[in-house]
């Protein structure tokens, strides 16, 4: 039997996990991301848009780079933390259960199309 969150709420499944939107504005898009333990996204930069994460439940771990400069953050339940355009980012969960983010992009545009992987 589905949960009732699954029927409310389309989840897009990825190979690191899953992501559903919670709401969506032209400039502003609410998120939930689970990250499986293990996994990590895609090493990415937005030219349209910043994010600023809130950690629900686990950990993750957060690689910037910046005009060469890189910072490396762990974030666990209740931490936050403000990803600016164009900074590339890897994110990690290095713990042992699935870490729950809630993702607010602000911005001119908050579109999947906006993203540079390398």
């Amino acid at each position: 039997m589905k949960d009732v969150d699954d029927w409310k709420i389309q989840r897009t499944e990825r190979p690191w996990g899953y992501w559903r939107v919670l709401d969506d504005k032209k400039t502003t898009k609410v998120k939930e991301l689970v990250i499986e333990p293990g996994k990590s996204l895609s090493d990415q930069r937005h030219f349209h848009r910043s994010e600023h994460w809130y950690i629900l439940e686990g950990s993750v771990q957060i690689t910037t780079e910046y005009n060469d400069l890189k910072t490396k953050v762990t974030l666990t339940k209740n931490s936050t933390y403000n990803i600016g355009d164009t900074v590339w980012h890897l994110s990690t969960n290095i713990g042992t259960v699935p870490c729950h983010i809630l993702e607010v992009q602000y911005g001119d545009m908050c579109v999947e199309e906006d993203i540079e992987r390398r």
